[in-house]
């Protein structure tokens, strides 16, 4: 038997392995890739977290406004009544004076 002319054994040893090392690459690529799926997931989550905070950080900020603005027309509402006190009590005086001036006395 005469060895095929075309044949080269070294040629199709090295084809082999040039295909196990493809193989071999392909699989620590897939690896690489399947791994990569769970940073992602977790910068995804972040981002999630951070959608929820600023919504729940605007929504307190509103609720502070909305707070700031109540205890304003609180504290105006306590200026006024106080103001109005204070005329009573003014007129009160005089006439509580006016009431001691004319009594006999």
């Amino acid at each position: 038997m005469d060895a095929d002319p075309g044949y080269n054994s070294q040629a199709d040893d090295q084809v082999d392995a040039d295909m196990e090392q493809a193989q071999l690459r392909l699989e620590q690529l897939r690896k690489e890739k399947g791994g990569s799926g769970k940073p992602r997931r977790r910068l995804e989550e972040c981002h999630m977290r951070k959608a929820r905070f600023m919504d729940q950080q605007n929504e307190l900020g509103d609720r502070m406004v909305n707070a700031a603005d109540l205890i304003g027309r609180e504290v105006e509402s306590l200026r006024q009544e106080s103001n109005e006190l204070e005329q009573i009590h003014m007129a009160l005086t005089r006439s509580l004076k006016n009431a001691q001036h004319r009594a006999p006395g």
